[in-house]
């Protein structure tokens, strides 16, 4: 079944530069513009997303909408109007929606990073009920893997007799499985193990975090060592969470990191999100990845974005450091992580500051073995290496269960 998209907007030539790409540009708030996303491009790959001007559709439709940055954020872009995010619609669209000629799908499959998934769906839940949409034609697709689960607890406590569906989207795994094949020589295909690599780590860092003014403040020490990267001091001037973990040079670890900043590896644009772009070259002068992921805190559920492909994408180890369990949701995809030589009890640890310090830890013990171990190790590896590209490369779509949901709606 072919699934049609109606679209307030028609651009014949998009801004990517893909004929027929047909996007819908709103204002949320009056300022910033978002897009549709990952599932119209993933349905366009398989064939059977049809997307279509409204005035031209004559059959119920999926109407799309994709966040542009922290969920939370997106749906607070008025916090005295639940209803405006759904203020750049046009007369078309909220027509269909409220006389259920069309499902509304809510496309976060890129975004997975939300501090308060209780008023994300409060306000869900609010702004369709004040727009007169049937909740049983809304889908929340979400890149958080736990979205579910803080949707359950929602219910709990808010007993709704309609509910929204809520599927999660791991967007990224598939979007960098997608570019491995579009662009293969970007990426590490066959490895140097002749001779030694020139850096023990390589740890990206562009938006800071608590978690990543942590980590980078404690690889100066290891900084010969290390590719780091972390931007200037402009970008921003405060860690950005109330918490720190309890390290006794921390404090003046940090005013080095400071008066080093930026710390460049391949790019000094910090401003532009390479999601989707990278070189090679510092992927094989490094034996492990250090990937500061987006989420971290232990409440905020699992998001792996393209920081925890990346690596595996360019035949490279790595320490996770992000939510809790990120490991473990690896594994069960088919991945392969790499016990005992690094030692991953911290991705069972739920309380971020502990974690933190198992992980620092960890990067010591790994930056006192000579090269010649990592390197020796590393082509021990290759085989579970070569796996997990390729099982990245192998992987299914994504948005199969959000497709599954949106056929069986458009049935009902």
């Amino acid at each position: 079944m072919a699934i049609v998209f109606g679209y307030d907007v028609w651009l014949p030539d998009g801004p990517l530069g893909n004929g027929n790409l047909h996007l819908d540009w709103y204002r949320r708030d009056g300022s910033l513009p978002y897009k549709i996303g990952g599932i119209y491009f993933s349905l366009r790959d398989a064939g059977v997303g049809n997307p279509l001007p409204i005035s031209l559709v004559t059959t119920r439709f999926v109407y799309a909408m994709a966040t542009a940055s922290n969920i939370a954020q997106f749906f607070a872009a008025s916090q005295s109007d639940a209803t405006a995010m759904f203020h750049g619609m046009s007369a078309q669209a909220l027509a269909a929606l409220r006389d259920r000629r069309a499902i509304l799908l809510l496309d976060c499959g890129t975004e997975g990073d939300c501090n308060n998934f209780d008023y994300v769906f409060t306000r869900i839940y609010e702004a369709c009920k004040a727009m007169e949409f049937a909740l049983a034609d809304v889908i929340f697709a979400c890149g958080n893997l736990d979205c579910q689960t803080f949707h359950a607890q929602w219910l709990s406590q808010h007993q709704s007799s309609d509910t929204i569906a809520v599927r999660p989207v791991n967007a990224f795994r598939q979007f960098i499985g997608t570019r491995i094949r579009m662009r293969p020589g970007n990426f590490v295909d066959e490895p140097a193990v002749h001779r030694n690599r020139g850096k023990h780590f390589l740890c990206y860092n562009r938006r800071p975090r608590t978690h990543r003014f942590v980590v980078a403040s404690q690889l100066l020490k290891h900084l010969s060592k290390t590719h780091l990267s972390f931007p200037p001091r402009d970008f921003s001037e405060k860690m950005t969470a109330s918490w720190q973990p309890d390290h006794p040079t921390l404090a003046d670890d940090l005013q080095h990191l400071d008066a080093l900043r930026p710390l460049i590896v391949d790019q000094e644009d910090f401003e532009t999100n390479h999601a989707l772009t990278h070189v090679a070259w510092p992927y094989l002068d490094s034996y492990i990845s250090l990937t500061t992921e987006t989420v971290f805190e232990d409440s905020l559920g699992v998001f792996l974005s393209e920081k925890t492909y990346r690596p595996i994408a360019n035949l490279q180890p790595f320490i996770l450091i992000g939510s809790p369990c990120s490991l473990r949701y690896l594994r069960e995809m088919g991945f392969r992580t790499f016990a005992p030589f690094i030692d991953e009890r911290y991705d069972e640890e739920l309380d971020h500051q502990r974690r933190m310090m198992l992980i620092l830890a960890e990067i010591d013990r790994l930056a006192a073995m000579p090269l010649d171990v990592i390197h020796n190790w590393y082509c021990s590896i290759l085989p579970d290496l070569r796996h997990n590209k390729q099982l990245l490369l192998d992987t299914p779509d994504q948005y199969a269960d959000v497709t599954e949901v949106l056929v069986k709606k458009l049935n009902d």
